[in-house]
């Protein structure tokens, strides 16, 4: 994505299910597609000319030297009783996620959110988070990582997580950001979901795999009432859905990850 003037996210084709039938919505050129026509059809990907519905300003620009502002993967929003309270913008080379401000046609991007540590329990240090969607339910963000190898077929321990950050239910608002060197006090995090991957019939035998040779890249999630929806590369076309309770594995024990949620 560049910043600066008519600022635009690269195209991104997305395939949701009829059952995740969710609005991806769509900053900066962040086309979200909810693909199913009335009968519950599901719209192939080779069919769509996505294009973006307008271009927004972003002041102050992006960082261009820590690869963000070419990497927006995906953006989300806090509603709390219809007001927008807080949004944030993801992407796929950094261990942040970004808070940002709409404005008529002007996108302000706000502060980092730390989602990673610098360094893991072992003491290495955390790649980037490759976070590939991110979408809010019930008074939390949750945010996922791509779940695939990186491109030198490397398993990164970064890449596998799945994420959960809450906001303050007054002001919809994240009280704790993090530093470069820890995470946000409000980001719960496993790994999970890559379990339920590897045991899905049609995804498990791609997890090995590179995404360029076929192998599993999460590209974008939605929440549907309990249902907790992911849209993977290269299958296109097809897409899951998967229990929050079983996905999480139950972050708060013992109570489903749904109802664990504040609100």
């Amino acid at each position: 994505m560049k910043t600066g003037t008519n600022a635009r996210a690269r195209g991104i084709q997305k395939v949701v299910g009829t059952s995740c039938r969710a609005r991806l919505s769509g900053t900066i050129g962040l086309i979200i597609l909810g693909l199913a026509d009335s009968h519950g059809h599901q719209a192939q990907a080779g069919d769509l000319t996505l294009k973006p519905t307008q271009f927004l300003q972003i002041s102050p620009d992006l960082s261009v030297d820590g690869k963000e502002a070419t990497n927006v993967t995906g953006a989300a929003c806090a509603d709390v009783d219809g007001n927008r309270m807080s949004c944030l913008l993801v992407g796929d080379e950094v261990k942040y996620a970004r808070s940002f401000s709409l404005s008529d046609q002007h996108l302000i991007p706000g502060r980092q959110l730390y989602l990673l540590p610098k360094r893991n329990q072992t003491g290495e240090k955390f790649d980037e988070t490759d976070a590939e969607g991110v979408a809010f339910y019930k008074g939390a963000y949750f945010l996922a990582g791509s779940h695939s190898l990186n491109k030198g077929s490397q398993k990164q321990q970064s890449r596998y997580f799945i994420y959960r950050v809450a906001i303050d239910g007054s002001t919809g608002q994240v009280a704790d950001f993090g530093t470069k060197d820890t995470a946000s006090s409000q980001v719960e995090k496993n790994a999970n979901f890559e379990k339920i991957l590897a045991a899905d019939p049609k995804l498990g035998p791609h997890m090995a795999q590179i995404p360029d040779d076929g192998g599993v890249n999460i590209e974008g999630i939605a929440i549907s009432g309990d249902a907790l929806c992911r849209v993977s590369r290269p299958l296109a076309g097809w897409s899951s859905r998967h229990s929050l309770d079983t996905a999480s594995s139950r972050l708060r024990r013992p109570q489903r990850w749904a109802d664990a949620l504040p609100g």
